[in-house]
């Protein structure tokens, strides 16, 4: 006991105890680095002679200490003269071993001086939710599936939320909300005061329990149409079309966006020439000239070779005249033309090859 008295007549002459005189700035880091040196017994015993508030104060530190340097250590001990001399030999890291703190170093210090009831109380008031972020779960996520998981949830909850969510993440889920609730969220964060640990641990566990059960249900509502699109082109018309009626009747929007990206103008690279020039010769030199428009080079060869050198000079010339045009007009246009191939398709007038397969 003889070294512990003089361990807190060290922390007392150098201000780290709390006694008429205020602790020296700095003190509860160097004292929280001292107990990390000295080993986890010696350092519980020494804990129990400071002030509540010290003992706050230190454990904060200690759950912050990442990794003490060798040199820093030295330095450290030999501040406290003759007791870090006897610490040296008492525990010394071998050569390559660092000392480090953290959450768990501060609670297993607090639990062995205080006792476990009393340790853990002041760990819990001193370090909410061991020592980690609130909602840190959600950085992981995609911003898309954040904002499914707090689908209809209360302003006041996603004020909370956002508030604890890494600064580039709850930017980018504040633009993707509807303006007038975007607002008010905003507002909130702003005049955000203190959150009771209780209510953020009862809103994690909610959360945390929605994505494992919904994990599934937020993918597909992310990713299912393209999917879906996908497994219909490589089916048989027909079987394309008795599904995508099906959707109809369900949602004839969800329907219409599917198609949209079964349907694209990339399908004309993988038809037969015939195909695309019986396709093209019912549009006029006009038509194609905005079709062609911000096409890649590959879609707007395939056109410009399914017609004539007459027809091609003519529709070139004239879609550089049109100059700039909205996207709006040049996807209607584009959109006219595929709607038109999809009837043909329909009649068996021309054939589109199913999922990458080519007509030769």
């Amino acid at each position: 006991m003889k070294k512990i008295d003089r361990a807190a007549a060290a922390y007392q002459k150098s201000g780290f105890i709390k006694t008429s005189i205020t602790p020296k700035p700095g003190g509860a880091s160097k004292a929280a680095k001292f107990l990390l040196l000295i080993g986890p017994d010696q350092a519980a015993e020494v804990l129990k002679k400071f002030s509540p508030e010290d003992i706050e104060k230190i454990a904060r530190e200690i759950a912050q200490v990442l990794k003490l340097e060798k040199s820093e250590s030295e330095d450290i001990l030999k501040e406290f003269g003759e007791l870090g001399a006897d610490k040296k030999t008492e525990w010394n890291p071998s050569p390559g071993e660092s000392i480090s703190g953290g959450p768990e170093r501060a609670k297993e210090m607090l639990l062995a001086a205080l006792g476990r009831e009393k340790g853990q109380a002041v760990f819990d008031r001193v370090l909410p939710f061991g020592g980690r972020k609130p909602f840190d779960f959600m950085n992981d996520l995609h911003s898309e599936q954040i904002l499914l998981i707090l689908k209809n949830e209360p302003p006041y909850v996603l004020s909370i939320v956002l508030s604890f969510l890494e600064p580039e993440i709850s930017s980018k889920l504040i633009a993707g909300l509807p303006p007038a609730s975007r607002k008010e969220i905003v507002l909130r964060i702003a005049r955000q005061g203190e959150v009771a640990p209780g209510i953020i641990e009862k809103m994690e566990v909610i959360f945390r329990d929605r994505i494992r059960t919904q994990g599934q249900v937020v993918t597909e509502e992310i990713d299912g149409k393209s999917v879906l699109a996908g497994i219909l082109r490589h089916m048989d018309p027909g079987s394309e079309e008795h599904i995508l009626d099906g959707l109809t009747t369900g949602s004839i929007g969800l329907a219409d966006d599917i198609k949209s990206s079964i349907y694209t103008i990339e399908l004309l690279m993988n038809m037969d020439n015939k195909d695309v020039q019986y396709l093209l010769r019912d549009f006029d030199n006009s038509e194609l000239a905005i079709i062609i428009k911000g096409k890649s080079e590959d879609v707007r060869g395939r056109i410009l070779k399914s017609i004539s050198e007459r027809r091609r000079v003519m529709v070139e010339e004239e879609s550089l005249y049109l100059g700039e045009m909205r996207r709006s007009d040049v996807d209607k246009s584009t959109r006219e033309l595929i709607d038109y191939l999809m009837e043909l398709e329909k009649l068996g007038e021309v054939k589109i090859p199913r999922g990458d397969e080519k007509w030769i």
